[in-house]
């Protein structure tokens, strides 16, 4: 694990190659990584970890980074450092949080017009 860290972005197209690893991953690479799956998750959690951190479970639905996503996303940041890189996915991220944030607040105005029709006749009407 630590030649791996010490590698840094250098070791992202060897991680990569391994995202569709299906065998079950090392009991070495659970406490490194978020996963005790498969060794393309454990690929993707170190190539994730990299870029976007350690995240609560409340927020991780706002990663950039996926199985399905990471070989493209890479390959369309390939000239980045990674310091750019973080940049890149935590810009991105926000967006995400941005609009889950517009649909909340569209929901809470929605749900609460007719609380606020009933409010509104109830204390004209006196």
């Amino acid at each position: 694990m630590r030649a791996l860290r010490a590698a840094g972005v250098d070791a992202f197209p060897t991680l990569i190659q391994h995202l569709d690893d299906k065998r079950r991953s090392s009991p070495i690479l659970w406490g490194a990584t978020l996963s005790k799956g498969t060794i393309g998750e454990a690929c993707l959690d170190i190539v994730r970890m990299e870029i976007e951190g350690v995240w609560p479970k409340a927020f991780r639905e706002f990663h950039v980074l996926s199985q399905k996503n990471a070989r493209e996303w890479l390959r369309e940041h390939s000239d980045q450092s990674l310091e750019q890189l973080r940049c890149a996915a935590q810009e991105e991220s926000l967006q995400r949080a941005q609009v889950q944030l517009d649909i909340l607040q569209e929901t809470v105005r929605f749900i609460a017009k007719p609380y606020d029709e009933r409010w509104k006749s109830k204390h004209e009407a006196r």
